[in-house]
């Protein structure tokens, strides 16, 4: 068993890699996901895959008549959030997480020399998808 950063972890490479319940968040923000998907290659065998879900969460903005979306204009990227876990009153500091959607995804990985396959979608904008490396 290793309990490390993830993004400090090296050595061993994997033929698959899940990031379910979201795992993807761990990017923390648009801006850090290519470094994210980066490492994330570079933990993979050759004909490695990574599974991961995550959720658009798109829906949680008002939408017009027109069917557009009301989302604010001071976040760089609306699936940016941030945490605060509380057990038995006790608090964490806030942390930030990354809820991210599909098209993006998909987009970044293929910028990343990474395949980005939709493997299932579900009724409430989550989705599971399959990276594998191009090269």
């Amino acid at each position: 068993m290793v309990c490390t950063d993830f993004m400090g972890y090296s050595g061993t490479k994997f033929d698959t890699i899940l990031l379910l319940m979201h795992g993807i968040g761990m990017a923390e923000t648009l801006a850090g996901l290519e470094g994210f998907l980066i490492h994330l290659k570079s933990l993979l065998k050759t004909g490695g895959q990574v599974l991961l879900d995550s959720s658009d969460i798109i829906y949680m903005f008002d939408r017009d008549e027109d069917g557009g979306y009301w989302i604010p204009g001071d976040v760089p990227y609306y699936g940016e959030v941030q945490f605060v876990t509380e057990y038995k009153g006790e608090k964490s500091d806030p942390f930030p997480w990354l809820y991210l959607d599909f098209n993006t995804l998909r987009e970044s990985a293929t910028n990343n020399n990474l395949t980005c396959e939709l493997v299932s979608s579900g009724p409430h904008f989550d989705y599971l998808a399959r990276l594998t490396n191009k090269s």
